[in-house]
């Protein structure tokens, strides 16, 4: 199953401190990242906080398999990485583009041709119904992403912690 993922969620993914999140994206799914994701993954790493820190375990995990430009620049109402991101898993029939944008989440899923629109907290769910994730860890690391990630206020994403607390 192919998953395209902007920056945002790469970031979200990796910032848990055990690692597992970013670490089972790319054995579980066959992962394609744009160019202009890469240079923003670069950008965030350059920094010296926690996110620099989760921009370099992403970047540790890429090769050249992993990255992908799309064939045509559109023009969207959103940033450049978002924007390739989606030209991308449109381009390449992606089974889910992967996305942590909230405030923009019905513009991306607007543009998106046929791909499934998940966020992390999704995305973490899924991998604890595979089974490659235990509910428990889930929660943990959504936990340490809900503080790292300034979402403390999303009841979307306290909707999800509790469903792992289940």
């Amino acid at each position: 199953m192919v998953v395209v993922p902007d920056t945002s969620a790469l970031v979200s993914l990796a910032i848990a401190s055990d690692e597992s999140p970013i670490e089972l994206l790319f054995t579980e799914y066959k992962v394609r990242i744009s160019p202009e994701v890469v240079e923003e993954l670069e950008e965030i790493a350059s920094y010296e906080d926690t996110h620099a820190e989760a921009a370099t375990r992403v970047l540790d995990q890429l090769d050249e398999n992993h990255i992908q430009q799309p064939s045509e620049q559109p023009e969207y109402p959103l940033d450049e990485g978002e924007t390739e991101a989606i030209a991308l898993a449109n381009e390449t029939n992606a089974e889910i583009f992967l996305c942590d944008e909230y405030g923009e989440l019905s513009t991306v899923h607007a543009l998106l041709s046929s791909p499934r629109l998940l966020t992390t907290p999704k995305m973490m769910e899924a991998l604890v119904l595979r089974g490659v994730l235990s509910a428990e860890d889930a929660q943990a690391a959504l936990s340490e992403m809900v503080d790292e990630r300034s979402w403390r206020n999303n009841s979307y994403v306290t909707q999800f912690l509790a469903r792992f607390s289940e």
